[in-house]
Protein backbone atom coordinates (compact mmCIF):
# COMPACT_ATOMS: atom_id res chain seq x y z
CA UNK A 1 0.00 0.00 0.00
CA UNK A 2 1.32 3.04 -1.13
CA UNK A 3 1.45 5.98 1.53
CA UNK A 4 -0.08 9.72 0.87
CA UNK A 5 2.30 11.88 0.21
CA UNK A 6 2.70 15.33 2.96
CA UNK A 7 4.42 17.77 2.03
CA UNK A 8 3.87 20.95 3.91
CA UNK A 9 5.95 24.12 4.45
CA UNK A 10 6.86 23.26 7.59
CA UNK A 11 8.02 20.06 7.04
CA UNK A 12 10.57 21.69 4.35
CA UNK A 13 11.73 24.28 5.14
CA UNK A 14 10.66 26.27 1.82
CA UNK A 15 7.87 29.01 2.06
CA UNK A 16 7.04 28.91 -1.17
CA UNK A 17 5.54 25.65 -3.62
CA UNK A 18 7.93 23.63 -5.03
CA UNK A 19 6.63 23.01 -7.96
CA UNK A 20 7.25 26.49 -9.07
CA UNK A 21 10.17 27.14 -10.31
CA UNK A 22 10.76 31.05 -9.26
CA UNK A 23 13.86 31.39 -11.67
CA UNK A 24 11.48 30.63 -14.74
CA UNK A 25 8.99 32.56 -13.72
CA UNK A 26 11.46 35.83 -13.37
CA UNK A 27 13.30 35.00 -16.69
CA UNK A 28 10.04 34.16 -18.80
CA UNK A 29 8.80 37.99 -17.24
CA UNK A 30 12.51 39.60 -18.09
CA UNK A 31 12.53 38.15 -21.65
CA UNK A 32 8.56 39.32 -22.36
CA UNK A 33 9.90 42.77 -21.35
CA UNK A 34 12.77 42.47 -23.30
CA UNK A 35 10.87 41.20 -26.16
CA UNK A 36 8.39 44.53 -26.11
CA UNK A 37 10.67 47.29 -25.58
CA UNK A 38 12.79 45.99 -28.13
CA UNK A 39 9.32 46.29 -30.45
CA UNK A 40 8.54 49.25 -29.06
CA UNK A 41 12.16 50.97 -30.04
CA UNK A 42 11.21 49.10 -34.06
CA UNK A 43 8.38 51.02 -34.66
CA UNK A 44 9.57 54.60 -33.08
CA UNK A 45 12.48 54.43 -35.30
CA UNK A 46 10.01 53.09 -38.32
CA UNK A 47 7.92 55.89 -37.44
CA UNK A 48 10.61 58.45 -37.31
CA UNK A 49 12.16 57.26 -41.17
CA UNK A 50 8.38 57.62 -42.31
CA UNK A 51 8.00 61.21 -40.98
CA UNK A 52 11.03 62.31 -42.44
CA UNK A 53 10.60 60.57 -46.18
CA UNK A 54 7.01 62.04 -45.96
CA UNK A 55 8.53 65.36 -45.23
CA UNK A 56 11.10 64.78 -47.71
CA UNK A 57 8.86 64.58 -51.07
CA UNK A 58 6.07 66.67 -49.59
CA UNK A 59 6.06 70.37 -51.86
CA UNK A 60 6.93 73.44 -49.77
CA UNK A 61 4.30 75.89 -49.26
CA UNK A 62 3.26 78.93 -51.52
CA UNK A 63 4.54 82.28 -50.33
CA UNK A 64 1.36 83.95 -51.07
CA UNK A 65 -0.62 84.07 -48.21
CA UNK A 66 -3.59 83.40 -49.46
CA UNK A 67 -2.60 80.30 -51.70
CA UNK A 68 -2.47 78.75 -47.81
CA UNK A 69 -5.64 79.93 -46.81
CA UNK A 70 -8.31 76.95 -47.14
CA UNK A 71 -10.85 77.70 -49.99
CA UNK A 72 -13.40 75.51 -48.41
CA UNK A 73 -14.58 76.39 -44.96
CA UNK A 74 -14.41 73.25 -42.14
CA UNK A 75 -17.14 71.19 -41.04
CA UNK A 76 -20.01 69.66 -42.28
CA UNK A 77 -21.91 71.22 -45.41
CA UNK A 78 -25.58 69.95 -45.15
CA UNK A 79 -28.67 70.71 -46.70
CA UNK A 80 -31.01 72.82 -44.20
CA UNK A 81 -34.14 71.91 -46.55
CA UNK A 82 -33.23 68.78 -48.56
CA UNK A 83 -36.77 67.64 -49.22
CA UNK A 84 -37.61 71.00 -50.64
CA UNK A 85 -34.33 71.19 -52.37
CA UNK A 86 -35.27 67.85 -53.82
CA UNK A 87 -38.50 68.70 -54.81
CA UNK A 88 -37.32 71.91 -56.82
CA UNK A 89 -35.23 69.79 -58.30
CA UNK A 90 -37.73 66.92 -59.70
CA UNK A 91 -40.08 70.43 -60.89
CA UNK A 92 -37.00 71.86 -62.91
CA UNK A 93 -36.34 68.45 -64.58
CA UNK A 94 -40.01 67.67 -65.15
CA UNK A 95 -39.92 70.88 -66.90
CA UNK A 96 -36.85 70.19 -69.24
CA UNK A 97 -38.58 67.07 -70.03
CA UNK A 98 -42.12 67.85 -70.49
CA UNK A 99 -41.60 71.30 -72.47
CA UNK A 100 -40.44 72.67 -75.87
CA UNK A 101 -37.31 75.71 -74.85
CA UNK A 102 -34.11 76.52 -75.98
CA UNK A 103 -30.80 74.94 -75.04
CA UNK A 104 -28.29 77.17 -77.45
CA UNK A 105 -30.05 79.73 -79.03
CA UNK A 106 -26.93 81.12 -80.87
CA UNK A 107 -26.14 77.64 -82.51
CA UNK A 108 -29.79 76.79 -83.16
CA UNK A 109 -30.17 73.89 -80.87
CA UNK A 110 -33.38 73.80 -78.84
CA UNK A 111 -35.56 71.10 -76.84
CA UNK A 112 -38.81 69.35 -76.90
CA UNK A 113 -40.42 66.97 -74.78
CA UNK A 114 -39.95 63.22 -74.61
CA UNK A 115 -43.26 62.24 -75.22
CA UNK A 116 -42.83 64.06 -78.67
CA UNK A 117 -39.44 62.84 -79.10
CA UNK A 118 -40.90 59.37 -78.57
CA UNK A 119 -43.60 59.72 -81.18
CA UNK A 120 -41.11 61.46 -83.84
CA UNK A 121 -38.88 58.60 -83.93
CA UNK A 122 -41.54 55.98 -83.84
CA UNK A 123 -43.00 57.93 -87.21
CA UNK A 124 -39.49 58.16 -88.49
CA UNK A 125 -39.22 54.13 -88.44
CA UNK A 126 -42.60 53.60 -89.87
CA UNK A 127 -41.76 55.94 -92.70
CA UNK A 128 -38.41 53.84 -93.80
CA UNK A 129 -40.45 50.81 -93.32
CA UNK A 130 -38.61 47.13 -92.69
Amino acid sequence: MVEPRHDSHAETGKAYDSELDLRSIVGFTVGVLVVTLFAVAVMWWMSTSFKRQEEATDRAPSPIPEARLDSILPGPRLQSTSPRDMDELRARDREVLTTYGWVDPSQGVARIPVDRAIQLMLERDKRKGP
